[in-house]
């Protein structure tokens, strides 16, 4: 007989608990994965969870004569966007020669490790903000896609931005300004920011209501068990947000459980790992995966081989390099560097000698590297070209050119 789940307060329906539920057990997974990348990628804005500065110091690239605040975006003289906090939350108030236009930051996108962009609600339609900021720049930026020299807060937030940076959100309607344009219309109660464990592990209503009434058992009952998918279901749980835009949509993903098939919700670009070297870094992290030897030559191989993703990990390169470690050991099973196919036993690369060390502790710098996205660019206070948001290529193979930056650093001056 099932248990009878807890009355629903959440908005995908009463199959689920909520995130809160799944932290009266969890509490110690739980805790580390709020701080975790998929947790903050989208999150009420507020002063805590908006990176850029609100203060009126100077930019470290002004003037002292007419500087520019940190708080601020100049497009001339002008136009500008001033980022205010008020008793009433932040603003990103548009200043030019005829008008003054204050829209609030109300959703904040992006968990802050690279970039934030920022979304204001007007009516029931979601706007992105025209002032993003980039955190390793350390720079207010023009938002991506947005012209360079006017300020624009009329564009509308389509459901896909959703998909990938929240965990629900219902929608309306569609309202429509002309035959081929409408805006989104949504229900702002619904939103469940943040990738929550039922996004991923599906929903557990019925298992924290037996979980209640069977304080023992340790099962883990009425819940998808990743240990039995097979590697491409659990690849598609990652898919589902790290594969590209959703093209050809036949269903809304929001509806996509462990154990779907992901080709019943759409239709993947198949391009995209046929040409992995042509294939932009942002967003297409399953197709560049397997187009990889790695992935190709192994029967085990996923995403989470590698990635903990209760955990935030991601300013330490060696805890990924250690998981390489996991298959490429030299044919003794000592501990040291990759043996496949004649890799470094040596402890060379490229004739040149290297500590053992150095090469197990920075394998992904040399196969997967940081490269520029042709996606995603942002005009920085300083800059009069874009910036590329710099993403960490998953297909895994020999960048000549990497490794040679990263033995020149090596080398002594």
């Amino acid at each position: 007989m099932q248990p009878a789940p807890a009355k629903n307060v959440d908005p995908r329906g009463a199959g689920y608990a909520g995130m809160a539920a799944c932290m009266d057990c969890h509490k110690g997974i739980g805790g580390t994965y709020v701080h975790a990348a998929h947790a903050m990628t989208s999150r009420i804005a507020n002063i805590h969870t908006v990176d850029g500065p609100f203060g009126r110091g100077t930019g470290s690239g002004a003037s002292a004569a007419g500087a520019t605040r940190d708080n601020e975006f100049i497009y001339d003289a002008g136009h500008k966007v001033i980022m205010e906090q008020r008793d009433s939350g932040l603003y990103q108030v548009a200043v030019t020669e005829r008008v003054r236009e204050a829209h609030r930051f109300d959703i904040a996108v992006g968990s802050g490790r690279k970039a934030q962009t920022y979304l204001y609600w007007k009516g029931d339609g979601v706007f992105q903000l025209p002032v993003s900021y980039f955190v390793t720049e350390h720079s207010w930026a023009n938002s991506p896609y947005y012209p360079p020299d006017s300020i624009w807060f009329d564009r509308a937030v389509n459901v896909g931005c959703f998909e990938c940076h929240s965990s629900y959100i219902g929608t309306k309607a569609m309202l429509h300004t002309n035959f081929f344009e409408g805006t989104p219309q949504y229900d702002r109660a619904t939103v469940v920011y943040g990738i929550d464990c039922e996004r991923c592990h599906g929903p557990g209503a019925l298992h924290a209501a037996w979980q209640r009434e069977h304080p023992e058992d340790t099962v883990g009952r009425y819940m998808a068990k990743f240990a039995r998918l097979t590697r491409q279901q659990r690849l598609d749980v990652c898919a589902v947000c790290h594969s590209g835009a959703h093209t050809g949509q036949l269903r809304s993903v929001f509806l996509f459980k462990p154990g779907d098939t992901l080709s019943n919700y759409y239709f993947a670009d198949p391009r995209l790992s046929k040409a992995p070297e042509n294939t932009d870094v942002h967003g297409n992290q399953y197709e560049l995966l397997i187009a990889s030897q790695c992935y190709l030559q192994s029967k085990t191989l996923e995403c989470g081989s590698c990635h903990d993703v209760h955990v935030r990990e991601r300013e330490n390169l060696a805890v990924f390099a250690a998981r390489c470690m996991n298959c490429h050991v030299p044919a003794g099973g000592h501990a040291g560097v990759e043996v496949a196919r004649g890799g470094h036993l040596d402890g060379r690369v490229g004739g040149v000698k290297v500590d053992r060390a150095f090469l197990i502790n920075n394998c992904i710098d040399c196969h997967m590297p940081a490269r520029a996205s042709a996606r995603i660019t942002l005009l920085t206070q300083q800059q009069k070209d874009p910036v590329a948001d710099l993403v960490r290529s998953h297909y895994i193979t020999v960048y000549p050119e990497e490794s040679k930056k990263r033995l020149a650093a090596l080398a002594p001056h």
